[in-house]
């Protein structure tokens, strides 16, 4: 896929039975980039490190001075040397900050406010004893499935 192979928006991740179709439809081990864009596009970002990389499906919106991503409704799909490894969106992240924005396909810093996403924005309880658990994202490799 090379460096290519963003959209300038995706709405796919806005639905959340859209959603859990896509986690759904990773298979650890088995679902492949060329695979998953097959069946739902390319996505707005591609975040690269080493032989990893995620694939961030989220709509995009422009602010008046910046392009954002909307962080409130996402799948995020990653991806080792062209295998799914983990899936995760919205639905199953608890509290997190908001995605960088970027431009799709370039480089360029885009400065913004980092704000917090999730059950954690403005809600004193997450402070206290009954806080909700954050979910682990850890690859298990004995069936490669998230704990």
């Amino acid at each position: 896929m090379g460096c290519g192979g963003v959209a300038l928006d995706t709405r796919v991740a806005e639905n959340l039975n859209t959603r859990l179709a896509m986690m759904q439809s990773v298979r650890v081990g088995t679902t492949t980039e060329t695979a998953f864009v097959t069946r739902w596009g390319n996505p707005y970002q591609k975040v690269r490190e080493g032989g990893q990389v995620e694939y961030l499906y989220r709509a995009m919106v422009f602010d008046g001075e910046y392009h954002v991503g909307d962080s409130s409704r996402y799948v995020i799909v990653t991806f080792r040397h062209g295998l799914a490894i983990g899936v995760r969106s919205s639905d199953t992240e608890g509290c997190r900050g908001t995605f960088a924005p970027r431009l799709p396909g370039y480089g360029f810093d885009t400065p913004a406010t980092v704000t917090a996403v999730g059950w954690c924005q403005d809600d004193p309880s997450a402070l206290g004893p009954n806080r909700p658990e954050v979910p682990s994202d850890d690859y298990a490799p004995n069936g490669g499935a998230l704990k």
